[in-house]
């Protein structure tokens, strides 16, 4: 018998705006740090993490950068996103690994090159192929666990069905598989 734990807690949207104020509070003032992104989206407040991009100047490049998480208010919001650090140049290209849901919350604005569909259609396979093992082998491993982390895997779910929906964007087939379908 599984053991169901870190159920979801309830949170508004709200909360999620204090969140991301505080990580502008805490982050702004390291050096080098031109600006501060979130990707993704906020679709259920208390399961939803916050994913952030932290861009620093190019010359930041190859230098460590403590960026230490040590607030418990935080700790909610950011436990399964990923804090990305990079440079001005790299974020630039960064259509070039996904369509992000890029949403500035500090700093400069930072345009991102524009690449073809063709080629975003490219990348999206490639993206599914890297992607979509990963998190069904992990989706295997929470099956055969005693102890079944809901909240993380609320959102891991959530991860393969986008990858399942860009897999039947690219093939073109029916999509027997969306989010619509569960809420």
């Amino acid at each position: 018998m599984q053991n169901l734990i870190n159920l979801p807690k309830k949170k508004v949207l709200k909360d999620y705006d204090k969140a991301r104020l505080e990580i502008v509070e805490k982050y702004k003032n390291v050096n080098g740090l031109v600006s501060i992104y979130e990707y993704g989206s906020v679709s259920a407040p208390g399961i939803s993490d916050l994913d952030i991009i932290l861009v620093f100047s190019d010359g930041m490049r190859g230098k460590k950068v403590k960026v230490a998480n040590n607030s418990k208010f935080l700790n909610f919001f950011l436990k399964n996103g990923t804090i990305i650090k990079t440079t001005e140049q790299i974020f630039k290209k960064f259509n070039y690994i996904d369509e992000f849901n890029l949403k500035k919350i500090y700093g400069k604005k930072i345009r991102l090159i524009k690449i073809s569909k063709k080629r975003k259609k490219f990348l999206s396979l490639i993206s599914i192929l890297d992607w979509l093992p990963e998190r069904l082998l992990r989706l295997a491993q929470i099956n055969s666990s005693k102890k079944i982390k809901v909240n993380e895997l609320l959102c891991l779910l959530y991860s393969v069905t986008y990858s399942f929906e860009n897999l039947y964007k690219i093939t073109k087939e029916k999509n027997y598989f969306t989010k619509k379908k569960y809420q």
